[in-house]
């Protein structure tokens, strides 16, 4: 059974029996065990995410910056990008210098020091020396 059919499954179910989660989840639990899935569980979650967010119409941003946002930041950058329902994670990575990593579902934008200055490293490489 594939990672994705495993989440599927599980989705519908809970969609069938939300007042049962709990014996949804004990199932699955002993399920993951008996299988020897454990090792899988993550990426059985992360489908099984994907699945809810994209049936309940929710836009998942995953913000990476050097320093955390305040609150008035983060409402603007909902609002540019998306101003329906939005779950927005934020990680704070202080090897980032400045700047700021937003992924949206598979997109990526970067605007920071290190990826400047390793592009500058590059375009320095391809000037021939004479």
């Amino acid at each position: 059974m594939r990672n994705k059919d495993i989440a599927q499954t599980l989705y519908m179910v809970l969609k069938e029996n939300p007042k049962r989660i709990k014996k949804v989840a004990d199932n699955f639990h002993d399920f993951v065990l008996k299988k020897n899935l454990k090792k899988k569980l993550p990426f059985i979650l992360k489908h099984l995410e994907k699945l809810a967010l994209k049936d309940e119409k929710i836009l998942k941003i995953d913000i990476e910056t050097a320093k955390p946002l305040s609150l008035q930041k983060k409402e603007q950058i909902i609002k540019k990008f998306y101003p329906d329902k939005v779950l927005l994670n934020q990680k704070v990575n202080p090897g980032l210098l400045s700047g700021i990593i937003i992924k949206i579902q598979e997109k990526k934008i970067e605007s920071n020091i290190k990826n400047n200055l390793s592009s500058l490293k590059e375009a320095l490489w391809q000037i021939p020396i004479r």
